[in-house]
């Protein structure tokens, strides 16, 4: 093997956006942005609580309820993870995964992304994705839709 990283669909999600937070991955390694745009003044690292360990993360202002507090679905390495603080008021966390591989969620029981895309982004270009993109939100739709339809007996 070469060493280089596979080259990422522009099709396809490797993260998402939340209320609270943004994430975004690689395989050895997730990003995770969280915006503190209510913090008064300068955010500093004495105004954050977070804890990384192996198989939870828990982030958040001292003295408040956390932003993030629950198990990640794999195991991170602790002590080659990080945080630091952004110009904006945010804290970035880097998890540095155990093993290689792509997460559907950062948290346990969050929102998820579609893996199955993620792994046919190996084998098809982006025109293509698109379409598979396009039809799985579709069909999710009609789902919805007919689960929502009310009933006529």
């Amino acid at each position: 093997m070469s060493g280089r990283k596979p080259k990422k669909s522009e099709v396809v999600d490797y993260g998402l956006t939340t209320d609270k937070y943004s994430w975004n991955q690689e395989m050895d390694e997730v990003t995770i942005v969280i915006p503190f745009k209510d913090f008064e003044g300068t955010l500093r690292a004495r105004d954050v609580d977070c804890t990384i360990e192996p198989f939870h993360l828990k982030v958040g202002l001292k003295g408040e309820e956390p932003i993030i507090d629950g198990d990640l679905p794999e195991r991170v390495r602790p002590d080659e993870s990080s945080w630091t603080i952004g110009d904006d008021n945010s804290v970035e966390i880097m998890l540095q995964k155990m093993k290689e591989g792509w997460w559907s969620s950062v948290v346990v029981g969050d929102k998820e992304i579609d893996l199955d895309l993620i792994e046919g982004s190996k084998y098809l270009d982006d025109s293509l994705l698109r379409k598979v993109k396009e039809a799985k939100l579709q069909r999710q739709a009609q789902e919805q839709e007919g689960a929502a339809a009310p009933t006529t007996e």
